[in-house]
Formats: C-alpha cells, sequence, structure tokens
C-alpha cells in the first residue's frame, strides 16, 4: 500500500533549519531559491544567530515559531540531526528532508542508529540523509541546494524521477531541461534510512500527474519490498530504470556513496525483466526512452519509414529487423495512394524513399497517409533538413503526428550544429528526436514490449 506523501510534495509551510544569510553555504541558496521561484506557502528560517535573512524573519530555535510546519529542511552538522529530529518531533512534524551527510556513508554507525531511532519514535516521512532533496515544479517546492543559474530546473511535465545520487540526479534534471522534457516531481533520497525508493515508486504509481516514473539506482537493501514497487507502477504506467555499480570495483564505490549494497547486477537484472520494466543501458538510452514514453502505446510491431535519404531508410530498415521488430511491405492500394504525389522517379514502398528533393508538402503527404494506415503500428520519420527544399514549416506536420495518439511516431534528424534548434523545437513539442536510426528502433521496440505487456500490442 502506498504512503500518501502529499505533503511531503505540498506543504503549506516549510522550515529551513539552518538558514543563513552567507550567498555561499547551502541554508542560503535553498531559501533563495524557494523565494525566487515563487513558492507560495510560509517560509520560516532557522538559525538562532541571525534575526532576519533575506527579507524574512529567521527563528532562534524551532520551538520559537508558532505555527505549524508542514516540511522541515535540515541542513545543520549530521551530529545536531538526531536532537533537531526530536524538537521537530515534539512540535508534530510530520514531513522532512535532511539534506545533511555523514552518517552511515562514513560509517558513522552509532550517529545513523540513533537518527533512525528517533525518525521512528516521531513517525516521521524523512528524505535523505545525504540528500539533494525534493522538488514539485507545479508546486514552486525546490529544495535542491544548487542555484538556480547553475542549475537550469526543468518545466512542468508528466515524467518523475526518483534517483539515490543527488549529483546524477542534478544531471538528468539539466539534461531534460536542455531537451524540453518536463519534470513533475523530483527525488534525491540518499541514504533512505525512512523513506526509501520503494515508497516513493509506489507513491508516484498512484499520482495523477505522473505519466512515467524513471529511476536512476545504485543498490537497496530491501529486495522484496523494491521488487514489488516495480510489479505495481509498472503495471499502471511506465517505469525506465539505470541502474548503476553493476561491475566489480563499482559495487564497493556504492557502499561509500550512499552506503547502500549494490548486490549482483544479475539479480537487478532478472528483477527489472520479471517486473517488465525499461531498463536503460546509458545516460543516452534513459532519455532516448523517456521520449518516447510520451507517446502512445502501439497495437503491434509494425514499423513504416519515411526518409528523404534512402541510405538512412535502409539503415532504419535494418535496426527495425536486428531488434525484432516486422517490416511490412506495403499493400498496393497504400502504393496507389501514395504514388499520386510521389515524382516519377520515386516509386512507393516501405522503407518509403522521398528522395532528396522531396519538399515539405511531400512529407506532409506521406506522414498523414501512414499514420491512417492500419498496415503500420509505428511510424519513424527520418529528415536530412540539409536538403534544400526541406525548412522550418516541416516542423508543423511533425509535431501534429507526434500528437497523433492513432500510433506512436519516432523522429531521426542527423546532422551537427545546423540541425540542433530544429530537434531542441521537436523534442520541446513532446516528439521523440534521435540522430541515428538505430537509437529511435531500440526507442520504439521498448515501447513494444511495454505495450505488449500491458496488453495494447500483440505478438
Amino acid at each position: 500500500m502506498a504512503l500518501n506523501l502529499d505533503g511531503l510534495f505540498r506543504p503549506e509551510s516549510i522550515a529551513i533549519i539552518g538558514a543563513s544569510n552567507k550567498p555561499e553555504k547551502i541554508g542560503f541558496v535553498i531559501l533563495n531559491n524557494l523565494i525566487n521561484l515563487g513558492y507560495g506557502g510560509k517560509i520560516y528560517p532557522v538559525n538562532p544567530k541571525h534575526d532576519e535573512i533575506l527579507e524574512l524573519k529567521c527563528y532562534k530555535s524551532i520551538a520559537e515559531i508558532g505555527k505549524k510546519i508542514g516540511l522541515a529542511i535540515i541542513v545543520t552538522p549530521p551530529a545536531t540531526v538526531p536532537g533537531i529530529i526530536g524538537e521537530l518531533g515534539e512540535k508534530g512534524v510530520k514531513f522532512v528532508v535532511i539534506v545533511s551527510g555523514g552518517f552511515g556513508e562514513v560509517n558513522n554507525q552509532d550517529l545513523k542508529n540513533r537518527l533512525i531511532e528517533s525518525c521512528k519514535k516521531y513517525k516521521m516521512n524523512v528524505v535523505g540523509p545525504n540528500c539533494l532533496g525534493i522538488s514539485y515544479s507545479k508546486g514552486n517546492l525546490d529544495t535542491i541546494f544548487f542555484p538556480i543559474h547553475k542549475l537550469r530546473r526543468p518545466g512542468y511535465g508528466g515524467v518523475s524521477l526518483v534517483t539515490q545520487s543527488g549529483g546524477v540526479g542534478s544531471s538528468l534534471m539539466a539534461i531534460a531541461s536542455s531537451m524540453g522534457i518536463g519534470i513533475n516531481k523530483f527525488v534525491s533520497y540518499g541514504n533512505s534510512y525512512i523513506l526509501d525508493e520503494a515508497d516513493f515508486i509506489n507513491y508516484l504509481a498512484e499520482d495523477n500527474e505522473t505519466k512515467s516514473i524513471v529511476l536512476y539506482i545504485e543498490g537497496t537493501s530491501n529486495g522484496k519490498k523494491f521488487m514489488d514497487s516495480l510489479v505495481n507502477a509498472n503495471q499502471k504506467k511506465p517505469v525506465i530504470v539505470l541502474k548503476a555499480g553493476k561491475e566489480g570495483m563499482a559495487q564497493e564505490a556504492v557502499k561509500s556513496h550512499t552506503g547502500a549494497m549494490a548486490g549482483s547486477y544479475m539479480a537487478y537484472r532478472a528483477a527489472f525483466k520479471k517486473a517488465k520494466v525499461i531498463e536503460a543501458d546509458t545516460m543516452n538510452e534513459l532519455f532516448d526512452f523517456i521520449s518516447v514514453s510520451s507517446q502512445s502505446l502501439p497495437k503491434g510491431k509494425r514499423v513504416g519509414i519515411i526518409s528523404n535519404g534512402g541510405g538512412f531508410g535502409v539503415m532504419a530498415a535494418d535496426s527495425v529487423i536486428k531488434n525484432g521488430l516486422e517490416l511490412p511491405r506495403m499493400s498496393d492500394k497504400m502504393k496507389k495512394e501514395i504514388s499520386s504525389f510521389l515524382p516519377s522517379y520515386a516509386s512507393a514502398g516501405n522503407p518509403l524513399d522521398l528522395v532528396a528533393d522531396a519538399d515539405v508538402e511531400r512529407f506532409s503527404k506521406s506522414i498523414d497517409v501512414f499514420m491512417r494506415s492500419d498496415e503500420f503500428d509505428m511510424v519513424l520519420v527520418s529528415v536530412l533538413f540539409q536538403t534544400p527544399m526541406i525548412n522550418e514549416t516541416l516542423l508543423s506536420p511533425l509535431v501534429n503526428a507526434g500528437h497523433d495518439w492513432r500510433k506512436p511516431v519516432a523522429l531521426v534528424v542527423p546532422g551537427g550544429d545546423e540541425v540542433e534548434a530544429f530537434k531542441k523545437i521537436t523534442s520541446m513539442n513532446k516528439v521523440p528526436t534521435f540522430d541515428i536510426p538505430e537509437r529511435a528502433v531500440v526507442s520504439l521496440r521498448s515501447l513494444y514490449e511495454y505495450s505488449k505487456f500491458r496488453g495494447v500490442a500483440k505478438d
């Protein structure tokens, strides 16, 4: 059963214990970010050394705050944290983010045990310690201690991100922002002494705003609970996983990072396969799978390919077959319809080579036919943007196809800097965009496998 963590992401007030007036301090950055991002609730800085920080009254102690605290963020030295938890507990605070590190990850077992005992005594929902914290874009809630000008936050979207590593998590946020991928909720859970990855996965599985869940994990301390959460969530929405600490000495590094046990990668791989989650091997694959997860689920594995560069169409066809998808022949009826607007020196087929002089109209008509056809379950469009007849007006039919829920679409735009602006616009408009055909096909395959698991696609 999922814990109700709404109070963590939608607090009516926030206390920052360890707030600071020094810009280089974590307690300043978090406070400043909350103000600048427009968090609408009450904010209570707590530090006995100050009367005011950033024009807000600063409280000498937690007890001095006369009103209810929805969420507490702790950024004080580790030795002080168990005592602070006790003070918060006496005040009835149930949701806490502990940014402070220096517990089990550095083998400080006594401090770790005292912290856990105090959290459990007051039945608190605690994120961390040793974490980057949480964010919720719709609520302008952000406890990430990286300044906004150094880490650009993504806009609002349907992807929620759960990460064991704050560093990796911040990089994923930066990449998502650059690609125009909206992030709904972000959780860096660190040492996970109270709330772990399974708790957040279960919560997000029930969260209507979250359309897909992305997980970066190094290790877990409760394999069965983790496995059960994957099975539960993946039956409701796509779960995409990137596992690190797979090999040899890398597994030892996990212990010193968050204090978790990496375990055998083979066990994790078996769990991922059993739960039918989508596993990415690299960060590039992770974002490929994230982008395609925004599309509708295909009803089968038949792929239709459109290209104005014959070689890229052939490469895509090779990759379709290699990845166990189908490349059906075009029916005579469909050939006749397409031939009506093709030049005499081009022939209808799958892949459909529109040839290098194809203009926007030829692309637009072809995409329309492929989207209407019941002969294909997925459509891959490869565009050589560098040809003279192609320009920015092609964006309209591509974006329309990406938003057409009859079947999923993947776009391939090869090239360098000259196509980056075009690719960014399509990505921001939820059209999965790739630089090479192979990445597009592997992503479509992952979507097909998930669709088959959900009972939408047929073998």
